[in-house]
């Protein structure tokens, strides 16, 4: 199993069924199958497990994020580039340039 840190607002998504996909640098290797232990990176007791059924892999976030940014983080971001903003922290623009982002398509599993 491959453990993440997550942030927590993210869960209750993941959970409900919501969050479909889950967003990463493209520098592990994650195959369709494996299963994903997404913890949250302020209390560890708060994770859940998510099984990847399918990987889809882009440029950079803006590609991996257009088409879903509305249903998946409804709520959370008031505009797909405030979305954009958060996300590009996440990793150096070097990495996202080098590795891409691979958005793994997941299902929570108990």
């Amino acid at each position: 199993m491959i453990r993440y840190k997550i942030r927590p607002y993210f869960l209750p998504l993941i959970r409900s069924g919501k969050k479909k996909h889950e967003y990463r640098l493209a520098n592990r290797n994650v195959a369709v199958g494996d299963r994903l232990l997404l913890v949250s990176n302020s209390d560890e007791s708060d994770c859940v497990t998510v099984r990847v059924v399918g990987i889809e892999h882009y440029g950079n976030w803006r590609e991996a994020l257009a088409d879903r940014w509305e249903g998946e983080f409804q709520g959370l971001y008031d505009t797909f580039d405030v979305l954009i903003e958060e996300c590009e922290g996440y990793y150096s623009e070097e990495d996202v340039e080098r590795y891409g982002i691979n958005a793994f398509e997941i299902v929570a599993v108990e």
